[in-house]
């Protein structure tokens, strides 16, 4: 072992020594889960572990307060969620494309009177957000305009023309 490799070791050590008995049980529950995964599961928590270390402070911060709505949830409605997240994983791509130009059809088909009107439900459910979901829904619209694909991006843009459009009429 190196001298750097034993410092180490001895600082771990120490660090272990002045736990709590509750934080070395919990600890030591981990690694025994920890030992008992099948290699898949572990290099999948592996991958996990790096694409969070990749991660900004945003993101993260971001994922654990999903993390916290998620844990809210009943568990019906987790599971059910899960499921219908599992059909659509199930589906070839084509078809999830398919579903998706579907979804895209449908919007398109709407209305002017049926598109304000899912408008003004959304507006009506943005303002009974807290403040710490509004700011969740301004970042998911953020993301969506650096990460959302084309006809996303495109879908967004008509909405925010809509909505200046609207604005202008108003005054």
């Amino acid at each position: 072992m190196t001298p750097e490799e034993k410092r180490d070791l001895r600082d771990r050590f120490e660090r272990w020594k002045n736990l709590p008995p509750a934080d070395k049980e919990k600890l030591q529950r981990n690694f025994d889960n920890w030992r008992s995964l099948p290699p898949e599961e572990k290099a999948t928590a592996r991958r996990n572990f790096e694409r969070w270390q990749n991660l900004t402070p945003e993101q993260r911060q971001r994922l654990q307060e999903r993390w916290q709505q998620w844990r809210k949830l009943p568990p019906e409605r987790r599971e059910e969620l899960q499921r219908r997240l599992q059909t659509l994983r199930d589906l070839p791509p084509e078809k999830r494309e398919e579903l998706r130009q579907k979804l895209q059809e449908r919007r398109e088909r709407l209305s002017v009177e049926e598109k304000q009107q899912l408008r003004e439900k959304a507006r009506e459910r943005f303002e009974g957000l807290s403040p710490q979901e509004k700011r969740e829904a301004r970042e998911k619209l953020r993301d969506l305009r650096q990460n959302g694909t084309p006809a996303e991006r495109k879908q967004f843009r008509e909405r925010l023309r809509e909505k200046a459009q609207r604005e202008k009429e108003k005054d």
